[in-house]
């Protein structure tokens, strides 16, 4: 099972620029391409069941 391939799906999804431009800044300093930091971070997220919390002024 540890050599199984990770399933991924193709999704369009609207991002802000500022957002994937920031990623992008990530990418290069780290090496890993920024739609994989991105799924990194989202999966994150969803390992560690985060809830979102915003507060509007």
């Amino acid at each position: 099972m540890e050599n199984e391939p990770i399933k991924k799906k193709l999704i369009s999804i609207r991002i802000d620029e500022s957002t994937i431009n920031y990623f992008k800044k990530q990418a290069k300093i780290s090496g890993i391409k920024y739609q994989n930091l991105i799924n990194l971070y989202l999966k994150d997220c969803a390992e560690k069941n985060k809830k979102v919390h915003m507060k509007w002024k």
